[in-house]
């Protein structure tokens, strides 16, 4: 991913990938699944930086609060993507997804991601 985006490795600070599969929890439902891969680059200081997420040569901003809310905003083809990830417990996180178009909300998600240990 950072290859394909002219990316150094010296500038990577961290990455994060989240999945999701709707068909688990609603069978009734048209199963809606994915997986994305962000690639958190440095920034000026240790709370702020940028990223790259998989599917998207853009890149974003990236924002960690004192909470320990991470924030990743990104503009893609005139749509502003605003994604909210935190840890509710040591394995139970949490995402809300915003999608603004033309200054208005078009979009908004809530994800609750169980950590899969592996032994």
């Amino acid at each position: 991913l950072c290859e394909q985006c002219s990316v150094a490795a010296e500038q990577v600070w961290g990455a994060l990938q989240t999945q999701w599969d709707s068909a688990k929890v609603d069978p009734y439902k048209s199963p809606e699944q994915g997986q994305a891969l962000f690639v958190l680059l440095k920034g000026e200081n240790e709370m702020q930086g940028r990223f790259i997420r998989s599917g998207s040569n853009e890149i974003g901003e990236c924002c960690l609060d004192a909470n320990g809310v991470l924030t990743l905003t990104q503009l893609h083809e005139g749509l502003t993507l605003c994604d909210r990830l935190w840890f509710a417990t040591e394995n139970l996180r949490f995402r809300t997804g915003l999608v603004e178009q033309n200054g208005k909300i078009s979009h908004t998600s809530f994800y609750s991601e169980i950590r899969r240990k592996t032994s």
